[in-house]
């Protein structure tokens, strides 16, 4: 959904809200019983939706985009400042230099100005206290996940109400009446892009009390303690994928690749292509 606060990133609608102005928004949203979808969407989720038709269409319609990932900070930036220009050499030039540049740029002068992951949104919102009168379920994560991440995040909130936990893959068909039964009013659904935003996009109609739902992709393992996250300071760099690289680089170095080289091309290719 396009707002005053959107930019536009490979076509998809990202927000300029901060984390608060996000709460904020789906506190209105709630308090108004408007079903709200909202995505976390990372450059490598972007990749994504440009060869994958449908997930673009979801990305297009949903309530709310906000930016996980600095490189969407980069691009929206980029973007911004070489709008009057059409001369190639400058903007291959000027992208190559402002993307090395990326970790100490001044973000109070970006237009997108922090990272909000759903990592973060989830602990906020379920450890705050504001939306204690509402029922939570977790859906998805591999073996206990779930279950882990509702221990810690009760541990820290105790008058957190989830009422549901579940690891069903999306290809089951009963996960939509337990929700249901469960009469939770937040949902967080943790498959993994684009499994778990096609799972919302089709089933968030059969979802009686839904108020709120988010892909949260892998939060339930960070969110239980199994998997680290970096250290503030280096999250506020925006450097977390080289925290991640140097914890698990087998498993991270292709999402890394693509979100570090693949994902800066693509948008100054797509830059020079519009100067045409």
């Amino acid at each position: 959904m396009k707002t005053k606060h959107t930019a536009d990133i490979l076509d998809i609608p990202i927000t300029t809200l901060n984390q608060k102005e996000v709460i904020e928004f789906i506190i209105k949203r709630l308090k108004s019983n408007k079903k709200t979808f909202l995505t976390t969407p990372n450059p490598e989720i972007l990749l994504e939706s440009q060869k994958n038709a449908k997930l673009k269409n979801i990305l297009m319609q949903t309530d709310l985009n906000t930016p996980d990932g600095i490189g969407l900070l980069w691009a929206d930036n980029f973007l911004l400042k070489t709008k009057n220009t059409n001369s190639k050499l400058y903007l291959v030039f000027y992208g190559i230099i402002s993307v090395l540049l990326t970790p100490w740029i001044n973000k109070n002068k970006l237009r997108i100005k922090e990272v909000v992951t759903g990592t973060d949104l989830m602990n906020e919102i379920c450890t705050s206290g504001i939306f204690n009168d509402y029922k939570f379920f977790f859906l998805g994560g591999q073996s206990d996940e779930a279950d882990s991440a509702k221990k810690t995040l009760q541990n820290i909130n105790k008058k957190l109400k989830v009422v549901g936990t579940s690891n069903d893959d999306p290809t089951n068909e009963n996960s939509v009446d337990q929700i249901n039964e469960s009469e939770a009013e937040i949902l967080f659904v943790a498959y993994g892009c684009p499994k778990q935003e096609i799972w919302i996009y089709d089933n968030l109609s059969k979802l009686k009390h839904i108020k709120f739902v988010i892909g949260i992709g892998g939060a339930f393992n960070f969110l239980s303690g199994k998997i680290s996250r970096a250290p503030r300071f280096i999250r506020k760099l925006g450097l977390e994928w080289l925290y991640r690289l140097f914890k698990e680089p087998l498993k991270r170095s292709k999402r890394i690749f693509n979100a570090v080289i693949v994902f800066p091309y693509q948008i100054i290719k797509s830059r020079v292509q519009k100067s045409n």
